[in-house]
């Protein structure tokens, strides 16, 4: 039977006890991936009944040496097609943590508290190595895609965390099902949009991209309205790119579904009910 943590097993000082071992760890540029695991099979021979724990915390550190090595890959390597392959690999290890991370948190969800401090041990790791902006990056994504699950849970949508290697290559992060379609689901969230936006269509998309762009114009804060040209443009992307992967089958629908960050409780990617009436999205 599978082991879950609970709130009822004070889990506190389980993850203080975590987060003094993790102490010793160096900051990232002088961390070694042999070394994160060695510490992983360390924590887990200690906790035997916490695996996934360990796994969740120490995908976390690996995330972030991902990060570093992303960073120092795309500034060091002259060649374009090295960069493209190096590249490619941490895409795959980047989406295999969030798969992981998510499913993770999914699993946990009805234990706030306990996903709550987890969430910020990580934060002091991410401190201590050095990453914090990484890392509250990554957290933003994390939750966001626990955000969008829940979303698409609440709407009957059937919701399934898509395969690392679809995420990554194929802009898919959940599949759905809606009637007799499959949905390809890319899920964001966004600071710009009140409600939650949803996208099935060419045309949906191509009106909501004129509508945005008209509303991003007129946004005041120069940071605030390149980040949402970036959604704009990333959203009309993502869509004509599934559409185009998944062309000769008209079973798999295209769908991005953009949430407003409002909606989602930062702390543990639950879904705010004053959003909700008789399991609807109020508009």
């Amino acid at each position: 039977m599978k082991e879950v943590p609970s709130t009822s097993e004070n889990h506190q000082e389980r993850l203080d006890n975590i987060k003094g071992e993790l102490s010793v760890l160096p900051e990232i540029r002088f961390l070694a991936y042999d070394k994160t695991q060695e510490t992983r099979d360390k924590l887990i021979a200690r906790y035997p009944g916490f695996k996934e724990e360990i796994e969740f915390i120490v995908s976390v550190i690996y995330q972030m040496l991902d990060q570093f090595k992303y960073n120092a890959v795309t500034g060091n390597i002259p060649s374009q097609s090295a960069r493209r392959e190096e590249s490619s690999a941490l895409n795959i290890s980047f989406a295999e943590s969030f798969y992981l991370e998510t499913s993770y948190i999914l699993e946990h969800l009805d234990e706030k508290d306990y996903i709550k401090d987890l969430l910020c041990l990580c934060g002091d790791l991410a401190r201590q190595l050095g990453t914090s902006r990484e890392w509250m990056t990554a957290r933003r994504g994390l939750i966001g895609q626990v955000g969008v699950y829940k979303y698409m849970d609440r709407l009957d949508l059937n919701p399934e965390l898509a395969a690392p290697k679809e995420d990554a290559f194929k802009k898919v992060d959940f599949w759905g099902k809606s009637g007799d379609k499959k949905l390809a689901v890319q899920g964001k969230c966004a600071e710009f949009v009140n409600e939650p936006v949803y996208i099935d269509s060419r045309e949906k998309l191509d009106s909501w991209v004129s509508q945005e762009v008209d509303k991003a114009n007129k946004i005041q804060s120069v940071r605030k309205k390149e980040d949402a040209r970036r959604t704009i443009n990333k959203t009309k992307n993502d869509f004509i790119g599934i559409q185009r992967t998944y062309t000769k089958n008209k079973e798999i629908q295209p769908v991005i579904i953009i949430l407003p960050w409002g909606l989602i409780n930062y702390d543990d990617g639950s879904l705010k009910d004053e959003y909700f009436k008789d399991n609807s999205i109020n508009s």
